[in-house]
């Protein structure tokens, strides 16, 4: 259950949305919510995935249908699965496991997520200058330091740095930050 959104306060986020434009803020807090994108969609997969290994039983591959029928096949299979099945496709598993492997195999995320096994979203409020203010790290360790799990298209050294421009994700760091620092007070 999403506890986070409804909280109605300033956020990472709509502080880098009010950045673009005070149009676009104003849009952000009046706009109905909107479906996540494929790259949202797969991103919350991965951070789900990674809280808990148990989700990836979740998750089932579609077969590929062809030919005459296929598109009422297709659309019997989905109404076959379970409820909470999240549908994916195969080149989205194989992307999904390297992903998780890799994580794993790095001595830096290792060491990093260490003692965080049973890892949990952490959702924080805080006043910031007469402002409510919000936030939602993804780890937050015992020792203060906060952890933010980020996927991208292109995970090179210049491709993530592109991203992590193009997201604002400075701002997010910086507002985690504050944020941990008027929670732990």
């Amino acid at each position: 259950e999403d506890i986070y959104h409804p909280i109605f306060a300033m956020s990472a986020g709509r502080l880098k949305t009010a950045l673009d434009s005070s149009a676009h803020f104003k849009y952000a807090f009046e706009a109905p919510k909107q479906e996540p994108t494929g790259a949202m969609r797969f991103g919350l997969i991965i951070h789900k995935a990674m809280e808990d290994p148990n989700f990836l039983k979740n998750m089932k591959v579609k077969p590929k249908f062809s030919g005459a029928g296929s598109r009422a096949s297709s659309v019997a299979w989905d109404l076959d699965q379970p409820p909470g099945t999240i549908i994916i496709t195969e080149e989205e598993q194989e992307t999904i496991t390297g992903m998780l492997n890799s994580a794993a195999a790095n001595p830096i995320a290792a060491k990093l997520i260490e003692g965080t096994k049973d890892f949990k979203e952490v959702t924080g409020l805080f006043n910031h200058e007469n402002f409510r203010c919000k936030m939602r790290a993804d780890i937050l360790r015992k020792d203060g330091f906060i952890i933010d799990i980020k996927t991208a298209a292109d995970a090179s050294p210049n491709g993530f740095t592109r991203s992590a421009w193009d997201f604002k994700y400075q701002i997010q760091a910086a507002f985690y930050l504050l944020g941990a620092s008027k929670i732990s007070k």
